[in-house]
């Protein structure tokens, strides 16, 4: 504006100048005839006065110039000073600046008129002008915070990798402030594998393109520390089609990286522990991959005793000399770094603990000058063997600490916090693994005794099968021979007796040979096939209407699905149920047996329902156990153990056996079958 400004100032001042010469020269055009006309008459009418008339023509020149020059004064020359004057107060940016002449007629009015309304429409454009500033000011401070307050880093550099501009988000993320980031290129900071890959996204992407898809790469930041990223580069243009600068966004993905890291090593340990091995075996692999992990020297894992021990169960890189002399320190007398971890001792307000209980240091020998008040008494082996950074992680089952990882190398700065978490992640997999292996251990043993009880009860079963039959014969056979050879010697009370003798001999036979019966259920083998439910049940009514000739029943069967099981072992239990159900429905006028089934998610449910005598569900504990029975042997015969069958059988295909019943109001037997092979 302020060349503006000098411009008309100097256009007006030259109008001026102007001005006043054209009015001399006016002056003289309107003298310079009028003086010659008179000097001319005078001439010839009196020669003899010709000097007087000379004074009195230039007296007279002189007025008229006076006079013409006072009139240019008054209504050219003070005019246009006044506006030169506004000119120059203009000029110097006094917007208020005006003429004062707007009034006056003519050009010089309408001159005036026109400066006044310049310098109007200068004052305007200058309000215009400072809105538009602030608006810009603030947009540009507001845009400033936004691009300030990203997470994201924000970075601009030349063509030639040197920074430019980049946001507080860029800053933080390596650690910089403003000042020594600047002069620094984008490959200062990038390391060297990642250089090439950038010149590539720029050259094979962002020139052609204008912009590069996401990729990763890393930064160094400014403590040396390495920042994984994904970045996405853009270019600026020069406006001529070649590339002036580059700009690009960068998410920090540390956590993610150091997430993927966690998982990566969760499922390495995982699949040790999957792998079905004895838990020294187990351990061991656990120690050599924590070892691969950690890319420290040494790894130990020890486990609590029951006399507090805390052995080494598995080492890779301790020699044999230090961990016999640590294997005998015990939580019940010492103290000691491993038994602060151990005993869950540790102080997470402490430096060197964690919140999870674990203790780290990368310089043990710094350590040592800690005052023992503070880090608690310590033995300091490791630093004397000359480790200087340990790890020792607590092995937790539930809230009960078990053990502990011990890692340690000879070099610093091996055991950063990131990799302690990443060890307290496998430590819980490590747990989880030792628990279930002790718990395997005991299943062993308890199959192991199992094993014997059953070789003991085959042995049993022999015995009663071989050792009691013969006595049981021999009763038989002798009371036969007292009836028929003394029979007539006897009187009633003698033959009811020796009666008695024979029943109870062919009962004891009859429990002899179910106790066999069920004892054999567990041992056969089981031939599974898809059995047609349908034509089994009805086959076991027609038998049990013919055994129970003459009583008045009506069996209902429903549609029936096949079953997947052994057909011998399915319809012996069928049978019993079967049997059951006529049993305890003679009391009954007329016995009303209904059979039929559901089909359930991933199974099968067959019922048995009778309209008998029921039971009490308060006995229902002993309704499936061997010998059990919950009516008296006078009401109904049995030796209790057709029900243990049942439920041996059905256990034996993977279903279950339940029942419903109230007294005197009928009892509903139910068993379910998975539809494919167990």
């Amino acid at each position: 504006m302020d060349t503006v400004h000098n411009g008309q100032l100097k256009n007006l001042k030259n109008l001026a100048s102007s001005l006043r010469f054209r009015l001399f020269l006016l002056v003289l055009l309107a003298i310079l005839p009028a003086s010659a006309v008179v000097t001319y008459t005078g001439l010839r009418a009196r020669s003899e006065d010709l000097p007087w008339d000379l004074s009195v023509l230039f007296l007279g020149a002189l007025v008229a110039f006076g006079a013409t020059w006072a009139v240019t004064t008054r209504w050219v020359l003070r005019p246009l000073s006044r506006m030169v004057d506004a000119t120059r107060r203009l000029a110097a940016g006094d917007l208020e600046a005006r003429t004062g002449l707007a009034a006056e007629r003519g050009e010089i009015g309408q001159l005036a008129q026109a400066f006044d309304e310049m310098s109007d429409r200068l004052r305007q454009r200058q309000v215009e002008a400072g809105q538009s500033k602030a608006l810009l000011e603030a947009s540009e401070a507001k845009y400033r915070g936004l691009y300030d307050s990203l997470k994201d880093g924000v970075l601009m550099t030349d063509v030639s990798g040197r920074i430019l501009e980049c946001n507080q988000g860029f800053l933080d993320m390596l650690g910089y402030k403003k000042e020594e980031i600047t002069g620094l290129t984008n490959q200062d900071i990038t390391p060297l594998k990642w250089r090439r890959i950038d010149g590539g996204m720029i050259k094979y992407q962002v020139r052609p393109k204008g912009y590069s898809g996401e990729y990763e790469k890393e930064y160094i930041a400014r403590d040396g520390r390495v920042i994984p990223v994904v970045a996405r580069v853009w270019s600026i243009n020069d406006g001529r089609g070649g590339l002036k600068a580059l700009w690009g966004i960068m998410r920090d993905i540390s956590e993610r990286k150091q997430a993927e890291e966690e998982m990566k090593t969760a499922l390495r340990f995982l699949e040790i522990a999957n792998q079905r091995k004895g838990l020294a075996s187990l351990l061991r692999e656990f120690a050599e991959e924590t070892k691969r992990l950690t890319a420290c020297d040494s790894v130990g894992i020890r486990l609590l005793d029951e006399s507090g021990r805390i052995p080494y169960a598995a080492h890779v890189g301790f020699s044999r000399a230090f961990c016999e002399s640590e294997s005998h320190l015990s939580i019940n007398m010492d103290r000691c770094l491993c038994i602060n971890v151990i005993k869950g001792a540790a102080n997470s307000s402490l430096p060197f603990y964690t919140a999870h209980g674990s203790f780290y240091s990368n310089r043990t020998t710094g350590l040592r000058s800690v005052p023992e008040e503070v880090k608690g008494k310590t033995r300091e082996v490791c630093n004397t063997m000359g480790y200087e950074s340990v790890a020792l992680v607590p092995l937790r089952l539930g809230d009960r600490i078990i053990g502990l990882i011990h890692v340690a190398d000879h070099k610093e700065n091996m055991v950063p916090l990131p990799l302690v978490k990443q060890l307290e992640q496998a430590a819980a997999t490590v747990g989880v693994c030792i628990e279930r292996a002790l718990a395997e251990e005991e299943l062993g043993r308890n199959v192991e005794r199992l094993q014997a009880a059953n070789k003991e009860l085959e042995a049993f079963t022999y015995s009663v099968s071989h050792d009691l039959r013969a006595p049981l014969r021999a009763i038989n056979g002798f009371s036969q021979v007292v009836m028929e050879d003394y029979g007539g010697k006897l009187d009633d009370t003698g033959k009811r007796y020796l009666h008695t003798i024979v029943s109870s001999a062919n009962k004891m036979g009859q429990l002899i040979n179910d106790l066999l019966a069920f004892s054999r259920l567990g041992r056969a083998a089981l031939n599974s096939e898809s059995i047609d439910m349908d034509s089994l049940v009805r086959d076991v009514c027609r038998e049990a209407e013919r055994e129970a000739a003459g009583r008045c029943m009506e069996f209902v069967v429903g549609s029936l699905p096949p079953a997947q099981g052994d057909p011998t072992m399915v319809r012996q239990a069928v049978v019993n149920l079967v049997s059951n159900a006529v049993k305890f429905t003679r009391p009954r006028e007329k016995a009303h047996i209904e059979i039929g089934a559901r089909v359930e998610s991933g199974e099968n449910t067959y019922y048995i329902k009778d309209n008998g005598v029921g039971f009490d569900m308060e006995y229902y504990g002993k309704l499936f156990g061997v010998f059990q029975r919950l009516h008296r042997e006078e009401e109904f015969e049995g030796t209790g153990v057709g029900l243990a069958i049942v439920q041996r059988i059905i256990q034996r295909h993977g279903g279950r056996v339940w029942a419903e019943s109230k007294p005197d109001a009928g009892a509903t037997f139910s068993f379910a079958l998975p539809r494919e092979p167990g």
